[in-house]
Parts: C-alpha cells; structure tokens; sequence
C-alpha cells in the first residue's frame, strides 16, 4: 500500500476557478506562448491545508524547491491530470477536441471560409471560444488527489467556478 500524504488527508472539496484552469492548462500542456521546457503550470493547494480549499495558479520552476524547513509545503496539481484521470475510460478530451492553433485552422477552412470569418486570427480566437466551451462538458465533479505523486490518493470534490 503507498504511503499517505498527510496534507491531502485533510481536504474534501478543492475550488477551481475556470480562468486559472485555462490559464495553467494553455500554458502547461497546449503549448501557449514561449517554449517553457524548464517549468510547468500548476494549480497550487498551500498551507494549511484544510477541508476546503482553493487553488492558485503557480509557476512552478525545475530545481527549485520549497524550503525542508517549512512543517507544509505547498501542493501542485497538474491541470491537464485533472481532464485526464477526472474521466471516465474512453472520454478523454484530448482525444475528441483539438486546441485551435493558426495551423489547424488553416487545414480544417478554406481560405475563403477564413476570409469571411474576418481573417486568421479571428477563426482562432472564435476556435478557442468553441474548444473552451467543449472542455466544461469534460469537468470532472471529483478528482482522485495525490494519484500522480506515488502516495495514496484521495478522491475530492471539485467546486467549479466562474464558468
């Protein structure tokens, strides 16, 4: 049996702000802006660790750690495990929708289609506005927390908001 986490023990329901979700998720795993190869985007559980809670978005940074001097340190959740371990088998949502890119929307519209919608970068945006809506039908109501780190998981509820 894995080793609890004592931090996670503690919480039952974790609020997730649409925005930040879509912030850390965009950043972390759609590859939105720069080439960031030595961090990833989080959602952040920081002390103390309660019943509920609400999480941050952080930038989490590779070779830096949070002091060994601190009794809690602070917990991260990878927004993209939320979509995938949150689904039922066979509903992963990367596999049924694709993240608008200049790119992909020049392969699915043709020129003329993207002349009407008011050029490319407006087909994006609109795509985008589509992909986000797609992805509240995936939200999960429960997460299994701590399933990525090696210790025993926990399911929590998700509290969803400003959808």
């Amino acid at each position: 049996m894995n080793q609890k986490d004592e931090r996670i023990e503690k919480v039952e329901q974790v609020t997730i702000d649409f925005e930040v979700f879509k912030k850390a998720l965009a950043h972390n795993y759609l590859g939105k802006g720069k080439s960031y190869h030595d961090r990833s985007f989080v959602l952040r559980l920081m002390p103390p660790f309660e019943a509920e809670m609400e999480v941050e978005y952080h930038e989490s940074r590779q070779g830096r750690h949070y002091d060994n001097n601190w009794n809690e340190k602070p917990y991260h959740i990878l927004p993209e495990l939320i979509l995938l371990e949150g689904t039922e088998t066979g509903t992963n949502p990367f596999r049924w929708i694709e993240y608008p890119t200049e790119q992909t929307e020049r392969q699915h519209l043709t020129e003329q289609e993207i002349e009407e919608l008011g050029g490319i970068e407006e087909c994006v945006e609109k795509g985008r506005e589509i992909y986000w809506d797609e992805i509240k039908g995936f939200l999960p109501d429960t997460f299994e927390l701590g399933i990525s780190t090696g210790y025993h998981s926990k399911e929590v509820e998700i509290n969803w908001t400003n959808l």
